[in-house]
């Protein structure tokens, strides 16, 4: 398969595969004059001179009509955003391997703290799993990123981007999920029915702490962002969309949620669907 570097001067960004070229295209970070190079060919020429991109600059665009600026989305809906989703790990199956391997540490985690720990400390455990579940969930994004960019996914690379950063990841996973955690201890500790029900309104109140955030540990991982910088970049952005996306997030995030309450396995199915469609918004609001 084709693979497209972007020439930016000096710097050369990519591989990027066709889909991801045509994303850029459509929401405006490739235009007809962005310099590209192929995989297959050594000559550097503007986008719209390459045959197979020049017709995506004269289509009808429907919803990219509208140009694009930065923290700003076109509007979404759930149904169409999941069924990206769906389509991503249609053409990437491994992602599902990767998610597999996330639940699986989810479940031991649990499994060990459960038997592990008396019930006075099990709770402060539980809470500091759900910490330590945001910070797999994000290093999981970037895989997941990776692959909606049609980048390879190795070792190397991965450990160059996330062991630099690993205390800024810490902290803005305690931050971002710290609503979620208080929300769950009630929820999971009480037999009091009023004390249950608070604990399920402040678990909705800490989704949509983590859909104001949702970005946050990419901008982490792949810019290189200040942890409260990329929390504030994040907030900004999202609560710019417009209610309709921050909607079709929350709804991402609600559909993984109510995977792990069913014993975390369904998990292995949804994370990729809607993390893939997450890396999607991600590269179309900060690409």
């Amino acid at each position: 398969m084709i693979q497209y570097n972007i020439i930016t001067g000096k710097t050369k960004t990519g591989p990027y595969d066709i889909v991801m070229i045509v994303r850029k295209i459509r929401n405006g970070s490739v235009t007809g004059d962005t310099l590209i190079q192929t995989s297959d060919s050594d000559i550097i020429k503007p986008a719209i001179e390459w045959a197979q991109l020049a017709e995506f600059f004269t289509e009808t665009k429907d919803e990219w009509t509208e140009s694009v600026a930065e923290g700003h989305l076109h509007h979404h809906n759930l149904l169409r955003t999941l069924s990206g989703g769906w389509r991503f790990l249609q053409r990437n199956h491994i992602s599902s391997v990767f998610s597999g391997l996330l639940v699986l540490a989810l479940i031991f985690m649990v499994a060990a703290i459960h038997l592990t720990m008396t019930p006075a400390f099990r709770i402060f455990a539980y809470m500091a799993s759900v910490m330590v579940g945001h910070f797999l969930f994000s290093c999981y994004m970037l895989v997941i990123l990776r692959t909606v960019r049609g980048q390879p996914v190795d070792g190397p690379y991965l450990q160059s981007k996330i062991l630099p950063v690993i205390g800024q990841l810490l902290i803005s996973s305690l931050l971002i999920s710290f609503i979620a955690i208080i929300g769950l201890a009630l929820l999971v500790t009480s037999n009091v029915v009023e004390v249950s029900v608070v604990g399920l309104v402040i678990i909705t109140i800490g989704l949509f702490v983590l859909t104001i955030y949702a970005f946050a540990p990419l901008l982490i991982l792949d810019q290189q962002y200040d942890f409260w910088d990329a929390m504030e970049a994040s907030r900004k952005s999202v609560m710019k969309s417009g209610a309709e996306n921050i909607g079709v997030l929350f709804g991402l995030f609600v559909i993984n949620f109510i995977a792990g309450l069913a014993i975390l396995l369904p998990m292995a199915l949804t994370l990729p669907i809607t993390t893939g469609a997450l890396a999607e918004i991600y590269d179309e609001m900060f690409s």
